[in-house]
């Protein structure tokens, strides 16, 4: 591409060729006793249209210059000064614009896939409208109120940067990774399908190395079976879509499901209970029969079955103790720790998944409305009770097939007909 629109592209005005060999002579002496050349200073200049290639403009002053519809191959931007610079529909390849500062500079439709621009600074009104900036590296960079509204960031790395007050409208923020929004336009923006998170790990840790490491060493068969996209996710994508739409009736359905098993011990013992306290207050009424020393409490024909009670409450305080149901549902009764202990985990997961609908929906409900993400002082503290709910999905899962199976292994006894 670079190779095609080169030979469309003006050649450098000998004067600039002058300033940037000056440039160049500085950064290898500046350090020193002989110092030659000097700093570039190419504020103001019109350089649209121009081929730029193999330079180091570190640290130079580009600021207002116009470089649009430029092609800049392997060039070094480092730490220069970019206030005002038109860089609109330049095409750049192996350029470097780390620890930059862009401020008011125009980059509308600028061709800059896998540019770096990490540890800069992004801020005054900068505009990448419709720029492609796929597979950028945009690490710990700084982006205030800056227009990317159409930009690509697909595959983009985001980490560290502290994103706010910045239009993302109608931007393909799919694969963007550590993307973390701050009060910012979404507005028909493209993001990434929230995948669960136990899959986002097995494929980010395990089956994309995998496939990265048999592509390598020239497994290329084997490695298509394993050609999965790495899975990234931005915090209130992960919220927004877990705990507020059609997601929440699954969530409901898993705290019915967990809860099951406490639910039916409690309930089948208060039952037995109730008929218990039904077959005393018979007898006491003399409406019931109690079975004695002489009588059979087994089939007709059979021997008697002595027993020392004579009223039925002796005889089931001698078999059981009271108990209050709240002991019931965490199984507090049975003197051991752990049946209770997973008890109050899943009482926490349930008031983790209340706090996060109850907290989510609102803040959605605005995005929608305003097409505006919240701040993130406003849903960042759900980013942890989302991880807590996260863990504890998974062991209430766990304690509810335990529970499941000591339920159906309890003996049930039939009266014989």
């Amino acid at each position: 591409m670079a190779t095609s629109q080169s030979a469309s592209k003006k050649p450098l005005p000998d004067n600039i060729r002058v300033i940037i060999e000056c440039h160049r002579s500085w950064l290898e002496t500046r350090n020193s006793e002989s110092v030659l050349g000097r700093k570039a200073i190419l504020a103001g200049q019109d350089l649209s249209g121009v081929e730029l290639k193999d330079i180091d403009l570190s640290e130079a002053d580009l600021g207002n210059a116009n470089l649009s519809d430029s092609l800049i191959v392997n060039v070094n931007f480092k730490n220069a000064i970019l206030n005002g610079t038109n860089f609109s529909g330049s095409t750049f390849s192996s350029v470097g614009f780390t620890n930059c500062h862009f401020s008011s500079t125009n980059l509308s439709k600028a061709f800059l896939y896998g540019a770096d621009l990490s540890y800069s600074k992004i801020d005054g009104h900068t505009n990448f409208t419709d720029a492609n900036l796929s597979c950028a590296d945009l690490n710990n960079t700084i982006i205030y109120s800056a227009n990317m509204s159409g930009a690509n960031l697909n595959l983009a790395d985001l980490t560290g940067a502290s994103i706010s007050y910045s239009n993302f409208s109608n931007c393909d923020l799919r694969g963007t990774k550590g993307l973390r929004l701050d009060y910012c336009n979404i507005r028909e923006a493209q993001f990434t399908p929230v995948a669960s998170r136990w899959w986002a790990h097995l494929s980010n840790r395990i089956i994309r190395p995998l496939h990265l490491w048999l592509d390598r060493i020239g497994r290329r068969k084997a490695a298509r079976y394993l050609d999965f996209p790495y899975t990234y996710n931005d915090p209130w994508s992960v919220l927004r879509q877990i705990y507020s739409g059609p997601r929440v009736l699954f969530l409901f359905f898993f705290v019915v499901l967990f809860t099951l098993p406490y639910l039916s011990r409690a309930i089948l013992l208060s039952t037995v209970s109730s008929v218990e306290q039904r077959a005393i207050d018979s007898w006491a009424q003399g409406k019931g029969h109690w079975p004695n020393a002489h009588s059979a409490i087994a089939r007709p024909g059979a021997d008697a079955i002595p027993t020392p009670f004579e009223k039925p409450e002796d005889w089931i305080r001698a078999h059981s103790h009271p108990k209050p149901l709240w002991m019931i549902l965490l199984k507090w009764d049975r003197g051991v720790v752990w049946p209770s202990a997973l008890a109050v985990l899943l009482i926490i997961y349930n008031i983790g998944i209340y706090c996060l609908i109850t907290s989510v929906g609102p803040l959605r409900d605005e995005e929608e409305r305003s097409g505006w993400s919240p701040e993130w002082k406003e849903y960042s503290y759900l980013t942890w009770i989302h991880r807590m709910v996260t863990i504890l999905f998974y062991v209430s899962f766990a304690s509810f097939l335990w529970n499941s199976y000591e339920l159906l292994n309890e003996t049930v006894w039939i009266p014989i007909q």
